[in-house]
Formats: C-alpha cells, structure tokens, sequence
C-alpha cells in the first residue's frame, strides 16, 4: 500500500525493475558472446572464422564496457577498453590487412 501514500512510488519501482533487468540482459549478451568469441578463434578453423571471432570479441568488450560503466565499476570498464583495442587489432590483422595486401600484388607476381 505504499503506492497510496507515494503516489510516485510504482513508477520508481518499475523504473528500478526495469534498470535491474536491462543491466542483468546487457552482462548476460556480453558474457555469451565473450564464450562464443573464444570458441571461434580457439577451433583455428582459418582467417575468416578467427577474424569473426575477433569481430564478436569487440562486440562483447563493447558491452561490457556499457555494463561496466552503467554498473559504476570503473576497472571493468577500462579493462574491456583495452580488450575492445586489442580485439580491433585482430579485426584488422586477420580480415582486413589480408585483403589489403592482396591489391598490392601486382599481376603476374
């Protein structure tokens, strides 16, 4: 019966609930696409996969450098920072400079 005395109070509780279930989504995508990352660069199944990897990697540092940040848990946050850096790297290492070098080869080489 609080809703009665505080006529702001369901409004506050619901805002609350919704902000606790938003975070709790947001750790939850962030931690399965942390998992499904590790797997496709640990079964080394070529560049492509490995590098897709690394795509689903900076994903998932992304998200928990959102979660971190909305959760006021600062380390986290700049931990992922420097793993979304690190991962960008492999993004580039294994699926763009591949397709640079491939059009500075010139015909007949």
């Amino acid at each position: 019966m609080a809703g009665c005395f505080f006529p702001g109070a369901p409004a506050r509780r619901f805002k609350a609930e919704l902000y606790i279930l938003m975070t709790d989504l947001l750790n939850w995508f962030a931690s399965l696409t942390c998992i499904a990352a590790a797997l496709l660069v640990s079964i080394n199944a070529g560049r492509k996969v490995s590098g897709f990897g690394f795509v689903v990697f900076s994903v998932s540092s992304a998200a928990w450098v959102a979660a971190a940040t909305i959760e006021g848990e600062s380390p986290l946050a700049i931990q992922n920072i420097v793993l979304l850096g690190i991962n960008l790297f492999g993004v580039y290492r294994y699926l763009w400079a591949p397709l640079r070098g491939k059009q500075e080869v010139q015909p007949g080489e």
